[in-house]
């Protein structure tokens, strides 16, 4: 039972809830009324979870039952990830020295994120450059842009209120840019706090960021794996982008990966808790497709 109240814990606290949050959002979403005396007794493990209250997380939340119930399955926690009280910082700090012997060597410096170093394998196949002197990026025409954003149109308003609630409410208290880009990785459209990082860091529409092109990043390499992938700071391959960390999720629709869904923040401002909360903007968006079009095959792979 520990396991479970663990993970209940996680996923809430991960969203950015309160436990009388929590509640308030089960009542909207799954109708249930569950106290937030009740909540707090099951995630502390202090009283047996009814499987009630289990199937109201996964409807409110998107959670799969599996990773819930047993910790297996579709986790909401990105590749590389960890629960939501974890701290990122010495993940960052030994990725420094690990890029730096990569580099130099094009060797396996024992960087612990198993995604992020055979990323960096096929940057370096790519001949993607690790210290360019000047970042020259690689932007398809306007009229290319239009037309990629109208193949997307359903895609980018179902993600729309979800970029602003990442950049507004996700992650109100630090710079950030949210985008969303089409499954080759042109950003389709960005929602920045201010409104100038989106260009100060290249993330404006019609920018390429496939792996192929900038190397490891959040964007690219989540649409390369079709998994969630959290790239901070020195993990990406590029040194261009090493005070960023990048959070990103992509979303399928009709078996197919059509786009991912990213925010972007200083590194230091990184935490499992946005990665998480990525997750759950990805999933309400795919959400929306459905309440829109009944479309029974659109899903979201964490």
């Amino acid at each position: 039972m520990q396991g479970i109240a663990r993970r209940l814990r996680d996923v809430r606290v991960g969203t950015g809830l309160s436990l009388r949050g929590m509640q308030a959002l089960l009542a909207r979403e799954a109708g249930e009324s569950i106290s937030h005396d009740s909540i707090r007794h099951y995630e502390n493990g202090t009283r047996s979870v009814p499987a009630v209250y289990l199937h109201s997380v996964c409807m409110a939340l998107g959670v799969d039952p599996s990773w819930l119930l047993l910790g297996q399955g579709q986790n909401p926690v990105p590749e590389g990830g960890g629960g939501a009280g974890e701290d990122w910082t010495s993940r960052v700090s030994g990725a420094r020295a690990a890029w730096e012997e990569f580099v130099r060597h094009a060797r396996d410096a024992g960087l612990p994120v198993p995604v992020i170093a055979s990323s960096w394998q096929r940057s370096l196949a790519a001949q993607v450059p690790a210290r360019p002197g000047v970042v020259t990026f690689r932007r398809v025409s306007q009229q290319e842009l239009q037309r990629r954003q109208a193949l997307s149109a359903r895609l980018l308003e179902a993600a729309r209120p979800q970029m602003d609630w990442l950049v507004r409410d996700a992650a109100p208290a630090t710079p950030a840019v949210a985008t969303l880009a089409d499954g080759d990785g042109i950003i389709l459209a960005a929602v920045a706090r201010p409104t100038e990082l989106a260009a100060a860091w290249g993330l404006s529409p019609g920018i390429d960021w496939s792996e192929k092109v900038l190397g490891t990043n959040a964007t690219g390499t989540a649409l390369t794996l079709e998994r969630m992938v959290a790239v901070l700071g020195p993990e990406h391959y590029m040194e261009r982008f090493h005070g960023v960390a990048g959070l990103a999720a992509p979303v399928r629709l009709s078996g197919t990966t059509r786009g991912a869904l990213t925010l972007w923040v200083p590194v230091a401002a990184a935490q499992p808790a946005l990665a998480m909360a990525v997750g759950f903007a990805a999933h309400a968006a795919v959400r929306r497709l459905r309440d829109a079009d009944s479309a029974s095959d659109v899903i979201f792979v964490p």
